[in-house]
């Protein structure tokens, strides 16, 4: 049984528990369970000095929060406490069902399989070191949609250097910032997925030039503005930009 976690106990008719570890059910198996069952409750887990808490509604996840011990302070939530919660692998839990969740507001617009891939991602990354010389790929097929790529200023900026691939070195000279902060910029989209990992796909030959998309560059007669990319470009990412850009 997981230490308490301070919410106020279900009535008996109300409940509905599921209790085990992470090594007899998995967690992406047990929200095939609530999603299946379009179940409500509360999941409670926890593993070494950590319990999570997971609010579910109708298989969906509303939110959650990740706990260091004792004390109970929180150190994580929602999209975040998920990921880490992902990275477990013998944590205890207990699901109790409560339908008083059904309708819970969803403050976590991923769903499961999605912050499961960021998880995995974190993980191969776990032992990755940007270097300034390391090339910079854009992601062509990233896991989130289009409509849920959220970037900041520094981001879009870095971003919009990468129509060709580029070192982290070419970049902060381009950007007229530090390297350590371009690379620290580059990390975080690294993690995310918007670029790809440059241990995965080694650096190019210094030498090799990547060629610029001919639509990159195209200049229509009657307007004068770079056409956006045709339909059939595999570059999602990329095409986000693009529009971004022509809707400033």
């Amino acid at each position: 049984m997981l230490p308490h976690l301070g919410e106020a106990a279900p009535k008996i008719e109300e409940i509905m528990a599921l209790e085990g570890t992470l090594r007899d059910i998995s967690l992406e198996d047990l929200f095939d369970i609530f999603v299946t069952g379009q179940r409500s409750g509360r999941l409670l887990l926890a593993q070494g000095g950590e319990q999570g808490k997971i609010t579910i509604s109708r298989g969906r996840i509303a939110d959650a929060s990740l706990f260091a011990m004792p004390g109970r302070t929180l150190v994580a939530s929602d999209t975040e406490a998920m990921i880490r919660m992902c990275l477990w692998d013998h944590a205890n839990f207990i699901f109790v069902h409560d339908k008083a969740l059904d309708n819970q507001p969803i403050h976590i617009r991923a769903t499961f399989p999605e912050i499961l891939k960021q998880a995995e991602r974190q993980r191969a990354l776990a032992h990755v070191t940007l270097q300034t010389t390391d090339l910079l790929r854009i992601e062509n097929r990233p896991d989130v949609d289009n409509d849920k790529i959220e970037l900041n200023r520094e981001e879009w900026q870095l971003l919009c250097t990468l129509f060709s691939e580029r070192t982290v070195e070419d970049v902060s000279h381009d950007l007229g910032v530090a390297p350590s902060q371009a690379l620290a910029v580059a990390k975080g989209l690294l993690d995310r997925g918007l670029l790809r990992n440059p241990l995965v796909e080694p650096a190019r030959p210094a030498y090799a030039t990547a060629p610029t998309p001919i639509w990159a560059n195209r200049i229509s007669p009657s307007n004068k503005k770079p056409e956006s990319a045709p339909a059939g470009a595999n570059n999602v990412l990329l095409r986000a930009i693009i529009r971004k850009v022509q809707n400033l």
